[in-house]
């Protein structure tokens, strides 16, 4: 494999042996004045000084070459065993390639004479967008701008112009996505063209920092910015000026309803901190996400902080908006159960590789390969395979009450027993006759919602965290849907982890007989049931809510929903 990538993929060395020819289509880096290679096919030896490439080729048999020689700028000329001769010159991007097909034979150099000056794009890649950015194109003419990703508004050259002896091109980009993508300039020097790429870094004009801390063990997982603080009644930002110049201006801040004043200044290219005094709007913030809506020079941004403390119940009728939805018909599972040796699903790691089971007798196959099927709670042991379907892990589940209130003031209305199903759990994981991997819970009158609250325990790889495990979406009486992504840790708990910064983790129960739970709690063994809220568009009645889980070896799942309805 390695011996592929340095012939083929460096010396572009590509055998057609079946016609007796051989394709040259090297690729070194710019800074290699000197590259040799031998193997039984064909020898060749690539040399650059200043404004001259040489390519030396030897075959042990008469054979025919095609050679496609990189160049970064114009060609004076091209000369093979001394004789000057005819090419083909091919733009590609980052090089033009010197194109040349040669008739059969055992030796020949190949020189190839080229032009001192060689062209490139100054200009800072870290651009703003809606802003038009300039670069400065030297020793080339500019062609077209090349928009493969349909990223920016416009792009245009400017007049050509003539500087020190040197030709001088000004491009204008204007980006509209943020994002880091590549828009390529065609290059033209004396006789040849190329495409540049140019990789652009698109940031807003400012951004809200988000920034998280890890559970420790001393506290829990966390949001630090944007931060809310209940207590001192204050909402703390640190700001980010991707701007060249000094943001001096007075923000509006709108946050549980509120809206405020404050003066930011924020010096070029830098963050600065900023505390926003909400007052005694602060105690009527509903417990979970707080969205936070900024305006300031010339752009809106929102942001969710996070705070778990309750509030209290008799302001603002709180208590009193809260629904909490009857599950009953929706239970797939029993939590204790779904968490034992005896529920099996399909895992996709299988040992050393696909397909490996040390069982007797094998399991049957499938189309897929071998079926392996092992308890989801195994996935917290060493992943070998013995221990693995040998797992005798299980989670001790507490007293699953009727009501269960959270520290935060939120009540749950669960199953309320310990056996029979208990909980609405989602999978995308063979056998999938077991569980659903979706399930979608309609209002038999729409409803105007502030909030979502979910009451969960859910399980997470470890390896399949930073892209979505589940998904909620929400559908609105107008037809509207917006999609909620669960990603952990981000936005997922895991009933072994409190690793959730947008998450409350709540003890619930312990693991018993783990071999070496992957989890980083104050006790290794306790297990966590969850609450996470969604912020829900409230101008528009909801009149259904989708959860899915879209991630194999992960489990969705939820003992209770409540929503908190608009007032």
């Amino acid at each position: 494999m390695f011996m592929h990538a340095v012939v083929e993929g460096i010396f572009g060395i590509m055998p057609c042996l079946g016609d007796n020819h051989i394709v040259v289509r090297p690729s070194f880096p710019a800074h290699w004045d000197f590259a040799r290679i031998s193997i039984p096919d064909i020898s060749l030896a690539y040399a650059k000084s200043d404004n001259l490439i040489t390519l030396s080729v030897n075959t042990p048999v008469k054979r025919s070459v095609t050679v496609e020689l990189p160049v970064i700028t114009g060609v004076r000329s091209v000369r093979l065993n001394g004789k000057e001769v005819s090419y083909t010159a091919v733009a590609a991007v980052n090089c033009c390639r010197v194109k040349l097909e040669i008739p059969e034979g055992e030796s020949f150099e190949l020189s190839v004479e080229i032009e001192e000056a060689s062209p490139g794009i100054d200009g800072d890649r870290r651009i703003v967008a809606g802003r038009e950015a300039c670069f400065t194109a030297y020793n080339c003419r500019v062609g077209r701008i090349y928009d493969s990703q349909g990223r920016t508004v416009k792009a245009r050259v400017a007049e050509q112009k003539e500087g020190e002896g040197n030709k001088i091109s000004r491009i204008f980009i204007t980006p509209v996505d943020m994002g880091k993508y590549t828009v390529f300039a065609e290059l033209h020097c004396s006789n040849t063209s190329f495409f540049y790429p140019l990789d652009l870094e698109v940031r807003r004009p400012w951004s809200i920092i988000q920034k998280y801390f890890p559970s420790d063990g001393s506290r829990r997982a966390g949001v630090e910015s944007p931060r809310f603080n209940r207590k001192e009644k204050t909402i703390h930002m640190e700001i980010e000026n991707n701007l060249d110049d000094a943001i001096n201006e007075v923000a509006e801040i709108i946050a549980g309803g509120v809206t405020l004043k404050k003066e930011v200044f924020i010096l070029p290219r830098s963050v600065a901190s900023v505390t926003v005094d909400l007052g005694d709007a602060a105690y009527r913030i509903p417990p979970g996400k707080v969205q936070i809506e900024m305006k300031l020079a010339g752009h809106a941004e929102a942001a969710n902080a996070v705070n778990w403390e309750p509030v209290n119940p008799y302001i603002l009728n709180f208590s009193n908006r809260l629904r909490q939805l009857n599950l009953e018909e929706c239970y797939t599972e029993n939590l204790q159960h779904l968490f034992s040796p005896e529920f099996k699903w399909r895992i996709d790691y299988t040992g050393c590789g696909v397909g490996i089971d040390w069982r007797e007798p094998i399991p049957e196959k499938d189309k897929l390969g071998y079926v392996l099927l092992s308890p989801p709670i195994s996935q917290f042991e060493y992943g070998i395979l013995p221990e693995q379907w040998n797992c005798t892990a299980y989670w001790e589940v507490p007293r699953l009450e009727h009501i269960i209130e959270t520290p935060a003031g939120i009540k749950f209305k669960t199953a309320g027993v310990m056996e029979g199903r208990n909980i609405l759990a989602l999978a995308s994981t063979q056998p999938y006759e077991q569980l659903s991997s979706s399930v979608t819970l309609r209002f038999p009158i729409p409803i105007k919602v502030e909030k979502i609250y979910l009451l969960t325990a859910n399980l997470t790889k470890t390896l399949k965290c930073y892209y979505p495990g589940g998904e909620v979406v929400i559908r609105h009486e107008d037809g509207s849907e917006r999609l909620h992504q669960l990603i952990p840790p981000y936005t997922m708990s895991c009933m072994v982890q409190d690793f959730c910064p947008t998450a409350l983790a709540i003890p619930f129960g312990q693991i018993r007989n783990g071999g070496a739970p992957l989890n980083f709690g104050a006790n290794p063994k306790d297990a966590y049931i969850s609450l996470s809220d969604i912020v829900v568009d409230a101008s528009c009645p909801v009149k259904e809510i989708e959860l899915k889980c879209v991630a194999s070896e992960t489990i969705l799942g939820v003992l209770g929903i409540t929503v908190l309805a608009a007032e």
